[in-house]
């Protein structure tokens, strides 16, 4: 299969870079590092290990999904001619290959070294993990959509997935100004990845709040979509034929 194949290509030229050799290194220390450091601090010492899991896991799909967009943008030209829906299953899988070797680094420490504590077994963390990778892939596949450099496109992940759901957040109404309410919350429902670690430490989460959690990532796929369906007027300039 075509997934199957772009996640294998793009597993292999990861893998032969030395920055990504670094990059393992570095998650794969963060366990030993939370273990070690979290009971030296005076307000982590009594925090649950599993939302320090979740934290590593999101950043190692953040650099994932990054890398990832950024070796598509730069050598994905063969899948120009592929039909919309297999070009976007394409690339779906070759960003989920780029996740997988950050993914396995910072999982299989906790699943090593503290399996019970960290809640790298639990089901509900599982699950969080899911879909913050299917939410990063999504925002992915619209970043390779914007008419940018491969490293720009790259930049806009994080800047997506973390620095605006970040700065939304944090920023509330003004006194007179306009109610940006309706907007806030559109921007937070379809960027802010970090909900799906906060479903999943709460137990009280139910079956219809994980299924909603699934919407802006089907609207995300449906904007690349529609954003892919326009490209051929662009290639039929460049390519007469």
């Amino acid at each position: 299969m075509v997934p199957l194949a772009l996640a294998r290509w793009t597993i292999t030229e990861h893998a032969r870079r030395p920055a990504t050799w670094a990059l393992l290194a570095l998650f794969g220390a963060a366990w030993p590092a939370i273990l070690v450091f979290g009971e030296l601090g005076l307000t982590t010492r009594d925090g649950p290990l599993s939302t320090h899991s979740y934290e590593v896991t999101f950043l190692a799909l953040l650099v994932g999904v990054t890398r990832g967009v950024e070796t598509l943008a730069r050598g994905s030209w063969f899948l120009g001619r592929a039909a919309p829906m297999r070009q976007i299953a394409a690339e779906a899988g070759a960003l989920a290959g780029a996740a997988t070797l950050p993914l396995a680094a910072a999982l299989l420490p906790a699943l090593w070294l503290a399996p019970a504590a960290s809640g790298a077994r639990d089901g509900a963390q599982l699950a969080a993990i899911a879909l913050t990778g299917m939410h990063l892939l999504a925002i992915g596949l619209v970043a390779l959509r914007l008419p940018l450099g491969p490293q720009r496109r790259a930049l806009a992940v994080p800047l997506a997935a973390w620095v605006l759901p970040a700065l939304v957040g944090t920023s509330g109404p003004t006194t007179g100004g306009p109610d940006l309410t309706i907007l806030t919350r559109a921007l937070t429902g379809a960027f802010d990845v970090s909900r799906h670690g906060r479903l999943g430490l709460e137990l009280e989460a139910g079956l219809a709040h994980r299924c909603m959690a699934i919407l802006p990532m089907i609207a995300l796929t449906g904007a690349a979509w529609l954003l892919l369906v326009r490209a051929p007027t662009v290639h039929a300039l460049r390519n007469p034929r």
